[in-house]
């Protein structure tokens, strides 16, 4: 049986109180189908579904369990061996912050409910993980950063080739 998914906090923070710079999204090459076709490093929050990439270096020293913060991160084409890919995404509705344990159910039942849509198979039978990209608190009240995002993972630092859209996996 499969443990519950590994939690994972993105940072929507760009700037300021992070004191992180902007990265400029138009960098990243895109082919007519908006597929990535260049290795590129983007602001995380600015991942769509469908991208593939590779996690931050910060997260070699985070605990999984508290997870971690980063802004950047590295998307690639889906071709080229990667450790996750997007599959879903949704904003939460306006107001308040529902604090960490809400936010959490409601993103590991979005991300759940929206796998075996996107690779063909239940989450319980299937070999790939999900992994969910979030808001902070302070991310949530200084830029109103709401999206919940899902992605697919290997077993065990497994690598990824291609996509896993209706792959069965």
């Amino acid at each position: 049986m499969k443990s519950a998914a590994l939690v994972v906090l993105l940072s929507g923070m760009a700037m300021g109180v992070s004191g992180c710079y902007v990265l400029d999204t138009s960098v990243v090459e895109r082919d007519e189908a908006g597929q990535v076709t260049e290795a590129t490093e983007f602001h995380a929050s600015s991942i769509s579904v469908g991208d593939c990439a590779n996690y931050p270096d910060e997260r070699q020293n985070a605990d999984a369990e508290e997870g971690y913060n980063f802004s950047e991160i590295t998307v690639l084409p889906c071709s080229e061996k990667h450790d996750m890919e997007a599959y879903a995404a949704t904003d939460l509705p306006d107001g308040e912050f529902p604090g960490e344990t809400e936010l959490w159910v409601q993103a590991d039942e979005f991300c759940f409910d929206e796998f075996a849509d996107f690779v063909g198979a239940p989450y319980e039978e299937s070999s790939l993980y999900y992994e969910i990209f979030t808001s902070t608190k302070a991310a949530w009240g200084f830029d109103g950063d709401r999206e919940i995002l899902c992605l697919l993972a290997g077993q065990e630092g497994e690598l990824l080739t291609g996509s896993m859209k209706d792959t069965g996996r």
